[in-house]
C-alpha cells in the first residue's frame, strides 16, 4: 500500500486538511514533496509550507547532520532534537521512548521519520 519512490514505499494518512506522510527514507523528503505538489496542482489545493514540519523518528546525529541541514533548504520546518511537534492532539519528538519505540519496532519498523502538516499553535 502506497506510492513508489526509487526501491521504497511511502504511505499517505488524510484527515481533512492534515496530511501526515510516513517515509522509509528521509532523503526521499523532496521527492515526497514533489509528488504532493503534483497532487496540489491536479485538486486545486496547495501545501502550506509555513505549516509543515518534518519530524525524524531518530535523533539526529553528526552522520545525519548533512541530511538535516538540505532539508532545511525545502523550507519547511525540521524539528530538532530538543524540539517536539504536534499531531492531531498527541506531541512527539525525535527521541521515541517506551510504548512508542514499542510501535515504531512493531508496525513502522522500517520507517525513518514523517513529514507533516500541522496546525502550529
Amino acid at each position: 500500500m502506497g506510492f513508489h519512490c526509487g526501491s521504497s514505499t511511502h504511505s499517505v494518512i488524510s484527515f481533512a486538511d492534515d496530511c501526515t506522510g510516513f517515509l522509509h527514507d528521509l532523503r526521499h523528503t523532496k521527492d515526497f514533496l514533489g509528488f504532493v505538489d503534483e497532487f496540489c496542482s491536479a485538486t486545486g489545493m496547495r501545501l502550506n509550507t509555513a505549516k509543515t514540519v518534518m519530524l525524524p523518528f531518530r535523533p539526529w546525529s553528526a552522520s545525519t547532520e548533512p541530511l538535516r541541514l538540505e532539508l532545511e533548504q525545502l523550507g519547511v520546518e525540521i524539528v530538532g532534537n530538543s524540539g517536539r511537534t504536534k499531531l492531531l492532539g498527541i506531541y512527539y519528538r525525535p527521541q521515541l521512548r517506551n510504548y512508542w519505540l514499542k510501535c515504531r519496532r512493531g508496525v513502522f519498523s522500517g520507517l525513518t521519520g514523517p513529514v507533516l502538516f500541522v496546525v502550529k499553535y
